[in-house]
């Protein structure tokens, strides 16, 4: 915090803004630089607090007043062609099998290039695989991350990991257990399998039976083309569906259980778990040549590509997908596409 306030970063609800913007792994990687590697950094002659800030996408010395090229390292982390991306983009698409991915990321991290106002740009060597990343990145988004038995498997994890700590009283991921322990995703489903020896609920007992057979949940639909087929608004009222549903989706998932006698663990209504990728940002990649940058936009890689915006998922039990459906139909056509609701939960 003191690193941040003696550069003047600005802040955002009394936090510096790289804290205040940065995801839990982020701010969990910078605990374990501090904590773990600090010293061993210092023996190396690197400030562990520099590294926090690469992690956060910022450069302490650059707004402290260093040369350009120290405000490039941090996008090499967290800039729309970081190396943190080309990499799980590339391991996502081979590990689900989707085989949406062309992209060689080896031309891309080769065409790396620095520019004073730019800052990391891509060189020209780059142009044949842009395209390509961009179109990847959406299909990778679109067909994975976003399908929606992701949505649901990243769901029941956090449910079983709720039902979990309701029993215990108390958070079973934390911070100092990730330093101290050493946690990781084999010892969170040991935690899991213990608990189902004698389950902390009934709730407990289905969810991890779910999760040890893939017995996945009926989506009421599985993309945006069948979301538009079946929900009770238009085009341009598909918004205010989307966040009726998700504004409501405690009450709603009540009402839904209570009408069809099924118990409420068994009724989700869930929206991706991811932020959506934002256009405007994959426009803002710098192309450099002969001394000067334009945006990929610019160049016209881009084109009139729409990205597809995240959509809610309606999970129910086998054959009542159709009845749900038309009983939340129902419900948004009498409070007029939600129109003054309150969140209901």
């Amino acid at each position: 915090m003191d690193r941040f306030e003696a550069v003047d970063a600005p802040t955002v609800g009394g936090w510096p803004k790289p804290v205040a913007r940065a995801n839990p792994h982020e701010l969990l990687s910078c605990v374990t630089a501090l904590a773990t590697f600090g010293d061993a950094l210092e023996g190396l002659g690197v400030d562990p607090a520099e590294v926090c800030g690469y992690v956060l996408g910022w450069s302490l010395a650059y707004e402290a007043g260093a040369s350009w090229q120290y405000g490039v390292g941090p996008e090499v982390l967290h800039s729309p062609v970081d190396v943190d991306r080309l990499d799980y983009m590339v391991r996502d698409d081979h590990m689900t099998g989707a085989d949406v991915l062309n992209v060689d990321t080896g031309r891309m991290i080769a065409a790396y290039t620095a520019h004073p106002d730019a800052g990391l740009a891509l060189s020209e060597q780059a142009l044949s695989a842009v395209g390509n990343y961009l179109e990847g990145r959406v299909s990778l988004y679109q067909w994975v991350t976003q399908h929606h038995k992701s949505v649901y498997a990243n769901v029941l994890l956090q449910r079983l990991l709720d039902e979990l700590e309701r029993a215990r009283a108390a958070p079973l991921v934390t911070a100092d257990a990730v330093l101290d322990e050493g946690i990781d995703d084999y010892w969170l489903f040991e935690r899991f399998r213990e608990a189902a020896a004698d389950p902390p609920s009934e709730a407990f007992r289905d969810l991890y039976r779910r999760f040890r057979s893939r017995d996945f949940a009926e989506s009421c639909w599985k993309h945006r083309l069948g979301y538009g087929d079946v929900i009770a608004a238009d085009a341009a009222e598909q918004g205010a569906y989307s966040r009726w549903l998700v504004g409501n989706d405690t009450r709603l998932e009540r009402l839904l259980a209570e009408r069809f006698g099924l118990p409420e663990h068994e009724v989700w209504i869930e929206r991706s778990y991811v932020p959506e990728y934002e256009p405007a940002e994959l426009r803002d990649i710098p192309l450099a040549h002969n001394g000067r940058t334009q945006s990929v936009a610019e160049h016209g890689l881009y084109g009139g590509r729409e990205f597809e915006r995240a959509i809610p998922f309606v999970y129910v039990p086998e054959g009542y997908t159709d009845a749900a459906v038309d009983a939340l139909n129902e419900r948004f056509s009498a409070e007029h596409g939600g129109a003054g609701a309150g969140d209901g939960n």
